[in-house]
């Protein structure tokens, strides 16, 4: 089950459509300012009309689909300020999720699903690549603590327009950079929303509307700057988080079949498993 129907929930309901692993159920949870009552997504030659289920309505209808559909996870590509919000509802209501968010209250969500009959995977990025250059670079702070410490650091992230928060991976990176001994705050990352400065640094037309370009320049204290370190990672297009949020379905219908619950598990759990 969906929720939201933003573009990405409507790219990853395109690509479940094309994969035979999963079923959607026809119900789509969406904020109470979407209009309308029904919304159609189709894949190929495959199209299926979700119902939308407004805020008021979730007590009434989720109960009952639960009952009908088990296994039943949701996938929610989350809206910024509604993550924390929707896990209580989802733990409360003993539903496992998928949660793509860069801006919830973390701590608050483990304890919920500690707490809970359930499971779930929150992570801010589903792309394997860029998860995997995460925990490269968190693994290196781990083993050389406070190994670059006196250097200074840049971070510029672009995204689409419409992407109103700070990009989640940048924010998740600061902290391994900190732990390197880099003095840098998630504040001090350079937000670009600019399509003209997006143009400028080589995101194609078609990709305007959805890209995430990430940037980390470092360099050394000395009096001339003798090294410098650049690390960039570019992401065209959605795709790649519609996989992954596909990956990690699966995951966690296997940690369900698992009799696992009460844990929260990250990308880097789902990729460390194989994908199960």
């Amino acid at each position: 089950m969906l929720s939201g129907l933003g573009s990405m929930g409507t790219l990853a309901a395109e690509t479940i459509l094309g994969d035979d692993r999963f079923q959607l159920v026809p119900y789509a949870l969406v904020g109470a300012d979407v209009l309308g009552d029904f919304y159609a997504i189709s894949a190929g030659i495959n199209t299926q009309e979700f119902l939308l289920v407004r805020p008021d309505k979730r007590g009434e209808i989720i109960p009952t689909i639960v009952e009908h559909n088990a296994p039943f996870i949701v996938l929610d590509f989350v809206t910024p300020g509604a993550g924390t919000e929707n896990a209580q509802f989802y733990c409360n209501h003993n539903i496992p999720f998928v949660m793509g968010s860069t801006d919830l209250d973390y701590e608050a969500v483990e304890n919920m699903i500690r707490s809970s009959d359930i499971s779930a995977v929150v992570a801010p990025n589903f792309a394997t690549p860029i998860v995997v250059v995460q925990t490269m670079l968190a693994d290196v702070a781990r083993r050389f603590p406070g190994a670059l410490h006196g250097y200074s650091l840049n971070i510029i992230e672009s995204h689409q327009v419409a992407k109103e928060d700070t990009s989640g991976t940048a924010k998740a990176m600061v902290k391994s950079f900190n732990d390197l001994g880099i003095e840098f705050s998630v504040e001090d990352i350079e937000k670009i929303r600019s399509v003209e400065r997006q143009r400028a640094m080589g995101v194609s037309e078609q990709n305007l509307g959805g890209h995430g370009y990430h940037t980390y320049f470092l360099v050394s204290p000395d009096e001339h700057r003798d090294v410098s370190i650049r690390l960039e990672h570019n992401v065209n297009g959605r795709s790649v988080y519609a996989h992954g949020a596909c990956t990690a379905l699966a995951f966690l219908h296997q940690t369900i079949q698992m009799g696992i619950t009460g844990k929260i598990f990250s990308m880097s759990d789902v990729l460390e498993s194989g994908g199960m």
